[in-house]
């Protein structure tokens, strides 16, 4: 059965927990469950999450399934704001 990790706390830096092969997200994810998440697209984004998502990618340990183009998430005063939606599945 997959299961699917569709939020991750907002207060938990991502970089941190995705450190190790025994991070959160391999504990609860089981091989070929969907992983999905969003992260900013733009230029305040800080670079440790999207390198950590590569990093993942390039290991082997999730595939890519999908990502959406960059959208305004912020429909008040933050134009400049975007965000991706990304699907990946654990390996």
């Amino acid at each position: 059965m997959e299961s699917a990790l569709q939020c991750v706390e907002p207060r938990l830096r991502l970089p941190i927990i995705w450190d190790t092969k025994t991070s959160i997200l391999d504990k609860v994810a089981n091989p070929g469950a969907p992983i999905i998440f969003t992260l900013r697209d733009d230029p305040a984004q800080e670079p440790a999450y999207p390198a950590k998502v590569a990093e993942l990618a390039a290991s082997g340990a999730w595939t890519e399934v999908w990502s959406s183009a960059g959208v305004h998430s912020m429909p008040y005063g933050a134009d400049e704001v975007t965000h991706r939606i990304h699907v990946y599945r654990k390996t």
